[in-house]
């Protein structure tokens, strides 16, 4: 027994060396005191004692003599380390290389530097670019009519098109001195977000061409010609450029284009020089009807070596001028009925010098490294700035809307259902404010995170879809009405493209995410793969042994901490100082869900190797586990900064929400795991206590909801961005006109209901016979009486619908609309 507790006191002593991540000769000297200890207490013969020394000697060697240890395990386990994983390829080493990581990272590698992010500086917009988005931006809003662009005139008015090429809308982020705005990453997120909350055909016509589009190619990876050529005029709307990437054959799967470019000798303007022919067939290209200059994503071959020794060249991208020979364009598609330019491009044997080609051909698929690493801006900007705009416009519509109807003589704000529905909305609203917040500042910082964007492209579209439903939900049947009167019908209707654009989100979702982020920011697993594969085998076991066995200590560690935190409920997880109680609380959820990620990561690693490829929906279940950590992450970020107590529910919504998603992945991981027993054993070691996180609580939303109905500063600063018209025209205006009016009036109302409630007003007259019988019997006076008959007006202009002559088969708007002055 005596020798038993002292193993045990052993065991607690290793277990306290990995929960602190101690050093080699720190833990061999803590478990020699150890021993040295349990010796003298139960003392132990000498040779008893030599025995225990010479024991944990042999074992402190063989883990701390490298060639020792390389010789005994490592050799054996290199081999079927290399049968689990397969060698990088080319083209998976392209991906890899391109664009940057972020936090996401130390997800992975369980180092969350949470002082350092809680003071990462956030960088505000200059006075040039607030000015361009309170004035430029406003104007272009105004001139937009998102039911005539999407429903008469399938385009963009001339005034709009003239507007955005005089204000140079093309060229948000390129230098000034090359004809551009200068803005940064910040300032073009919240341009994109305003201008879709007006219209996202509009949007979608500013936003293609400053994401991945020829201009940020050129920006980026032009040569000093190119860029002083195209992008002055691709900032003035003198070139209206489009991307070419989508074909019939290829969507996702972008990496096997099939069309081709091949390196000739041809005549080109009456000389003879070295250039590719191209053939190719697009589609769903945005801009490709009006398009004049063409980037042109190709496979480029060079048969006869013309320009070096590779004849497989990859994918690479052509500037193609749409007046070129063979150059076909003009057809168009209709994506969800919406009023953007988008169609196909034909290309029969179009011939450009090398000088047309962006960059050089130095290497191979330099192209394609050029499209991944902007893909960072459409998926870490664009993308999170329009789901951004449909939780503003949804958050402020619905809201309003929420205290302007009324049901059974109550707004339809006060019935539990409705309230639910709303809240979902509100925190919803919330949690892609702070992603869409962080990921930008991260861009702005200098970084490139292709996880941490594809993350936000993702979750933040998908999320957006959630309130879409909900909006029109609330809404009923005052949503369906199409017409000029409905501006979240369209709304509505566009959402789908942003959850295709820049990535499919299955494929996002089931493929990449943790299939590639899981490669870009584990802290071992690229480099061991790299070095099993290294053609030098003494240096490759030399080097993968390094790697495996601090592999095999960081497993131990969070192993270990994962069990305490299960036990302790994370209570006793580093958090950072001088920070809310609140966020200190998340701060240690995130940090226990985080333990328990790194385990099932490597787990699952081990078990399926290679396969997890082809094993999406494990690797998609991770995949969310790791998301909402970086959600949850962007949201303490966001509310530490914002410093708004009042925000405390929308905080404790949002990070119920993310928490809940994040285990009910972790669960359906569990039950769907290769090993289910051992998932099964490892979620009861983890989560000894059953179930910890929940669902946002009624009560909690129920709270959120009533606020949400309120006109306060922090509704105000949440949909700053929602562009609000000035006339009883505007969709927005009219709710949030008949919204304020009733708040400012609810006194004289709340007087109303109460002579109800007394018998002294009849029940079940109509709202306007209320107020006549109210102003009959004195209860209120006739300036009472006029202020709440406008107030009536307002309300009922706020839930009219579009009404069309039946018997027109165009349906021209028959419904006129005046403006009511108060």
């Amino acid at each position: 027994m005596e020798l038993l507790l002292s193993w045990l006191v052993v065991l607690i002593v290793l277990t306290v060396c990995l929960y602190c991540q101690a050093r080699s000769a720190v833990t061999a000297l803590s478990l020699f005191s150890a021993l040295i200890a349990l010796a003298y207490i139960n003392s132990i013969s000498l040779l008893g004692t030599t025995l225990l020394f010479c024991t944990g000697f042999l074992v402190y060697v063989f883990f701390v003599f490298a060639p020792l240890r390389r010789n005994v395990t490592t050799r054996f386990f290199m081999p079927w380390f290399k049968r689990q994983q397969s060698e990088i390829t080319p083209v998976e080493q392209a991906v890899l290389d391109a664009g940057g990581h972020w936090i996401e990272r130390e997800l992975l590698s369980g180092s969350l530097s949470w002082d350092k992010l809680f003071k990462l500086p956030v960088t505000p917009l200059t006075d040039h670019e607030q000015h361009f988005l309170d004035h430029q931006v406003e104007h272009l809003c105004s001139l937009l009519d998102d039911w005539k662009i999407c429903h008469e005139d399938k385009d963009l008015s001339s005034e709009a098109w003239d507007y955005i090429k005089q204000e140079r809308f093309f060229g948000i982020e390129i230098d000034t001195a090359l004809g551009g705005l200068g803005f940064s990453p910040a300032a073009h997120s919240a341009i994109i977000t305003k201008i879709a909350t007006c219209s996202i055909s509009a949007a979608y016509t500013v936003m293609v061409p400053n994401s991945l589009g020829p201009a940020e190619l050129i920006h980026h990876f032009g040569s000093q010609e190119q860029k002083q050529h195209y992008l002055p005029r691709l900032s003035s709307g003198q070139e209206i450029p489009c991307f070419a990437l989508t074909g019939p054959e290829a969507g996702s799967d972008a990496a096997s284009l099939p069309d081709r470019g091949v390196i000739c000798s041809e005549e080109y303007q009456g000389k003879q020089v070295i250039g590719v022919r191209l053939n190719w067939e697009k589609r769903y290209i945005t801009l490709a009807p009006i398009a004049t200059l063409i980037g042109l994503a190709v496979h480029v071959y060079d048969p006869d070596n013309l320009i070096g020794d590779d004849q497989d060249l990859g994918i690479q991208v052509v500037l193609v001028p749409h007046d070129t020979p063979g150059v076909s364009q003009g057809a168009r598609h209709m994506p969800m009925s919406l009023g953007f330019m988008n169609g196909t491009l034909l290309g029969n044997d179009v011939f450009l010098p090398l000088t047309q080609v962006l960059g050089t051909l130095s290497s191979p698929n330099q192209g394609w490294m050029m499209l991944l690493e902007c893909l960072s801006i459409g998926r870490g900007i664009s993308m999170p700035a329009l789901s951004s705009a449909v939780g503003q416009q949804c958050f402020k519509m619905t809201s309003a809307y929420c205290k302007v109807r009324e049901q059974f003589n109550r707004p339809i704000g006060e019935f539990e259902g409705v309230k639910t529905a709303l809240s979902e909305i509100g925190g919803l609203t919330y949690l892609i404010a702070a992603t869409r917040y962080v990921t930008t500042e991260a861009v702005v910082q200098g970084a490139k995170p292709s996880v941490a964007s594809v993350m936000s492209k993702y979750h933040l579209t998908e999320l957006s879809r959630k309130i879409l439903a909900r909006s029109m939900d609330i809404h009923a049947g005052h949503g369906l009405q199409m017409g000029p009167r409905n501006l979240l019908a369209n709304v509505f209707n566009g959402q789908p493209i942003s959850t295709v654009g820049e990535g499919a989100n299955i494929m996002t979702r089931n493929l990449i995410i943790f299939g590639q982020g899981v490669m870009r920011s584990h802290p071992f697993l690229k480099a061991a793969t790299q070095a099993a594969y290294h053609e030098n085998q003494k240096y490759a076991l030399k080097q993968f042994d390094r790697h495996l066995w601090c592999h095999v200590k960081f497993l131990s560690c969070h192993f270990i901490r994962g069990i305490f935190s299960g036990l302790t409920g994370g209570s006793w997880c580093n958090t950072p100082s001088g920070i809310d109680k609140t966020i200190r609380g998340y701060c240690q959820k995130v940090i226990r869900m985080n333990h328990v990620f790194i385990i099932f990561t490597d787990l699952t690693l081990a078990i399926l190797g290679k396969q997890l490829k082809v094993r999406e929906s494990i690797s998609a279940r991770l995949g969310d586990v790791f998301s909402y950590l970086y959600l949850l992450i962007c949201l303490l970020k966001f509310y530490n900064d914002e410093k708004d107590k009042h925000a405390l529910p929308l905080l404790s919504w949002a990070c119920d929400y993310a928490l809940s998603s994040a285990y009910e992945a972790l669960e359906e991981l569990a039950n769907n795991f290769p090993k289910p027993r051992l998932a099964r054993c490892l979620m009861r070691l983890f989560f000894p206590w059953g179930r910890p996180f929940y669902p946002p609580k009624d009560d909690l939303s129920h709270q959120l909801a009533d606020w949400m109905q309120e006109s306060t500063p922090l509704r105000d600063r949440l949909t700053q961005l929602c562009y609000v018209g000035d006339t009883m025209m505007d969709p927005v205006y009219r709710l949030e006109n008949a919204f304020q009016n009733i708040l400012q009036n609810h006194k004289l109302f709340d007087k109303v209901n109460q002579g109800i409630k007394e018998g002294t007003i009849f029940r079940g007259l109509t709202r306007h016979d209320t107020l006549r019988h109210a102003l009959s019997k004195a209860i209120i006076n006739q300036a009472e009486y006029d202020l709440l008959m406008a107030c009536e007006e307002l309300r009922d202009q706020a839930c009219a619908v579009d009404v069309f002559d039946a018997f027109n088969k165009g349906f021209p708007f028959s419904m006129t609309v005046e403006k009511t002055v108060i």
